[in-house]
């Protein structure tokens, strides 16, 4: 597991694709402050302060600010092969 605390400046967005599908990556947010937004394909979900999120990460995930103040939070990230490993 890894366990990172993140800064993300207001106004702000970012994506990550996930390339290797022979490697799943489970993450969890949770809200310190500020706004964050998390889209997925065509489904998105608003997190504010004290706000806890679980996802899978799909092929291409997006994570903007929409504030005017940065955001901060926490995230855990957790991977596993496909071949039924269990979770690093």
């Amino acid at each position: 597991m890894e366990l990172t605390e993140v800064t993300f400046p207001p106004g702000q967005a970012i994506s990550f694709e996930n390339a290797s599908r022979t490697i799943k990556i489970h993450q969890q947010i949770w809200m310190i402050s500020g706004q964050l937004i998390i889209k997925t394909g065509e489904s998105s979900w608003r997190l504010d302060k004290g706000d806890c999120f679980a996802f899978s990460q799909p092929q291409l995930v997006t994570f903007s600010n929409p504030g005017t103040v940065e955001a901060k939070y926490l995230i855990a990230l957790v991977s596993k092969k496909s071949s039924g490993e269990s979770y690093v």
